[in-house]
């Protein structure tokens, strides 16, 4: 996730190096564990984050049935809207793939939701944003080069499928430099250039704020799950939140001067348990491997 851009600013990759392996809006507030149950809470996090409270992080893994409703509560998380991601691990990717959302939901920290009995079977996690008017105005303030430090005239875009962003000096620019993130940015699947981005905000016209957060919850499965799944995944996401941790100090001690200097439709889409579909997109973790989004 992210703020893709070219022409000398930050590039994706770049960005990650600033602030921590995506803890980039609001760095001190990015916290991290180190092992077991207390790792499986919040193992990542951005900015001014949620916690999930149900499902319960127990282990084994709490169990949820496809076709069955049920309410997702958390506490924490700045922002008036919020979007619940269900995400699948996948182990062949080493990533997690959103299977259903609920997208641009009041933030009122409670979600009842109806699982599709189509929805895989296996481990999952809940990514889940908070943010000011639309996802795309966090995006854009978690890097410190961002689209609120611009000058006018500048635009923001924003890509459903691939959940990112792009900048630029005019509408135009702005679509096209989110359509095609270039060469800066290196993720297979984030990075895949798209034709569906979406003018969002000219001038700060909708985005006032970039404040909000997000954060990958501990597990729980849909249906039933082997154990050592749950083990392979919870080893090797240790040892990538170890290493982010270890090229976030080495990023903090760089000095990173990169401003950008360059420059509206709401694209907001309400879900509800009726009427939240299965998107198949995968959702960006992180470009440097946390939590498995190479």
């Amino acid at each position: 996730m992210g703020i893709q851009q070219k022409a000398g600013s930050l590039t994706p990759a770049m960005a990650v190096l600033v602030c921590g392996v995506l803890l980039i809006a609001g760095c001190s507030d990015g916290s991290k564990s180190s092992g077991g149950a207390s790792f499986q809470r919040n193992f990542w996090t951005e900015g001014n984050f949620a916690s999930l409270t149900n499902p319960q992080d127990t282990q084994p893994p709490q169990a949820l049935m496809p076709g069955e409703s049920y309410t997702f509560t958390w506490i924490g998380g700045s922002g008036s809207l919020a979007t619940i991601n269900l995400q699948l691990w996948v182990e062949e990717q080493s990533r997690f793939v959103t299977q259903h959302k609920a997208a641009n939901i009041r933030n009122v920290r409670s979600y009842r939701m109806l699982l599709p009995s189509s929805l895989p079977r296996g481990l999952y996690s809940v990514s889940l944003e908070t943010f000011n008017n639309h996802v795309a105005c966090y995006q854009a303030g978690a890097v410190p080069s961002s689209y609120y430090t611009w000058s006018n005239p500048k635009a923001l875009a924003y890509s459903p499928t691939r959940n990112r962003t792009g900048m630029g000096g005019s509408g135009n620019q702005a679509i096209e430099w989110c359509n095609n993130p270039g060469a800066g940015c290196t993720d297979p699947v984030y990075c895949a250039p798209t034709n569906d981005c979406q003018l969002v905000d000219v001038n700060n016209s909708l985005c006032k704020t970039g404040t909000g957060g997000i954060s990958l919850s501990h597990f729980f499965t849909i249906g039933p799950v082997d154990q050592g799944v749950v083990d392979q995944a919870l080893a090797y996401l240790q040892i990538e939140n170890s290493q982010s941790n270890q090229a976030a100090a080495a990023a903090q001690s760089k000095n990173t001067d990169e401003q950008a200097a360059a420059t509206p439709a709401n694209v907001v889409q309400i879900s509800n348990e009726n009427d939240a579909k299965d998107d198949k997109s995968v959702t960006h973790i992180a470009n440097s491997g946390v939590a498995g989004g190479r």
